[in-house]
């Protein structure tokens, strides 16, 4: 079973995740979090075909995954969407030569919403330097900076330029751009700039589209536009990067 998740599959070449823009071509190995067994699998891409490469199992309804620099982090909502009761958390994973999974001690942290936090998904920056989780109900972005040693230090804890951050995605130069979900307002999007300290500077107010229930994102392989799915009104916003 694989949840709901902005990117509850990640494919990865060399060193980094793929983007969303370049899946193919480059990617080496998958990785896929498994929430009915609680576990993460890696698999070897061989002519286009997954082989599983490991199980790494004991996690708590795992809903999310990101990959960067030979590590993988997940995050674990612990029941379902991140609900009450939940201490949702993120850990993390060496990734070895041959997809070998190990785990990371001390690379556990827990997810400051808590209980009804509404976690969504987990993403390196594309320098690896930062961990970000979206919480859709308690309205905030939370960041983990990075040590060299692929430990997460303490969870910092960044309000939002609107409301119910869902899914995200990173423009090259590191930028976030995330999904809003504004309830009855309809949807809408932000931008952030990302330090390596983890606290987020707002590039632009929120801005609407018109449509409802705003959730996932894409960013074109130019930059010039990304595009936002609206699950209630069935549709798909196109928004220009200025």
């Amino acid at each position: 079973m694989i949840d709901q998740s902005g990117n509850s599959i990640v494919l990865a070449g060399g060193n980094f995740e793929s983007s969303q823009q370049n899946v193919g071509g480059s990617a080496q190995f998958l990785f896929t979090v498994n929430t009915g067994s609680n576990s993460v699998t890696s698999f070897r891409l061989k002519s286009g075909d997954p082989v599983i490469a490991d199980v790494e199992s004991g996690l708590d309804h795992p809903i999310s995954v990101t990959y960067s620099k030979h590590r993988l982090f997940v995050l674990n909502a612990t029941n379902q969407s991140c609900l009450a009761p939940s201490n949702p958390t993120i850990t993390g994973f060496t990734v070895a030569g041959d997809r070998e999974l190990t785990p990371i001690p001390g690379s556990t942290r827990p997810v400051p919403g808590g209980p009804n936090s509404g976690c969504t998904m987990i993403s390196f920056n594309p320098r690896g330097d930062v961990i970000v989780v979206t919480e859709k109900i308690s309205d905030l972005i939370v960041s983990y900076p990075v040590s060299r040693e692929g430990i997460p230090g303490a969870p910092i804890v960044n309000n939002t330029t609107g409301v119910d951050p869902f899914a995200f995605s990173f423009t090259r130069q590191g930028q976030l751009i995330t999904a809003e979900n504004y309830n009855s307002l309809g949807g809408g999007v932000s931008t952030y700039d990302v330090p390596d300290s983890g606290v987020l500077v707002p590039i632009s107010p929120s801005v609407l589209n018109g449509r409802n229930d705003s959730c996932w994102v894409v960013i074109t392989n130019n930059e010039k536009y990304f595009y936002v799915s609206n699950a209630v009104s069935g549709d798909v916003s196109r928004v220009v990067i200025m």
